[in-house]
């Protein structure tokens, strides 16, 4: 008989928050590349200047590329259980991947558009993990 692995709830939290906190490092740094000018203005420093652009967002597409394995990782330590959110999580995260992949090559005019579209992806995830949560609620019933 093959067991599942079980992973304790303290793995599931870890696990959360990692996938938040790598989700913020693009979503500010983003938030950067679009309000970069502003903060130019006021005199304050910008790790876009430190770097140079080209740099920036190598660095920033990496941290995509993170926060999408992190998002993979979800399910594995047990956060969802429907097929079809699993589905939706790999779905969802190769598609932000994607939009990196976009951003480093310059195929997108507007890069700033980026950060919406990162905002959007989280915005996904978290509708997929409560959709799952009230599945369960519901299938308990």
């Amino acid at each position: 008989m093959v067991s599942r692995r079980q992973f304790s709830f303290g793995s599931q939290i870890i696990c959360s928050l990692l996938f938040f906190f790598f989700w913020q490092i693009p979503h500010f740094w983003l938030f950067l590349l679009r309000y970069g000018d502003e903060y130019k203005v006021a005199g304050l420093p910008s790790v876009k200047e430190i770097f140079g652009e080209e740099s920036f967002l190598r660095i920033v597409f990496h941290r995509i590329v993170a926060t999408a394995v992190f998002c993979l990782l979800i399910p594995i330590y047990g956060l969802v259980h429907s097929p079809l959110i699993k589905v939706a999580l790999l779905g969802s995260s190769s598609w932000l991947v994607w939009q990196g992949i976009r951003l480093v090559r310059g195929n997108n005019p507007d890069k700033s558009v980026v950060f919406t579209k990162v905002n959007h992806f989280m915005f996904v995830v978290l509708f997929l993990l409560s959709f799952d949560g009230l599945h369960l609620h519901l299938a308990g019933m």
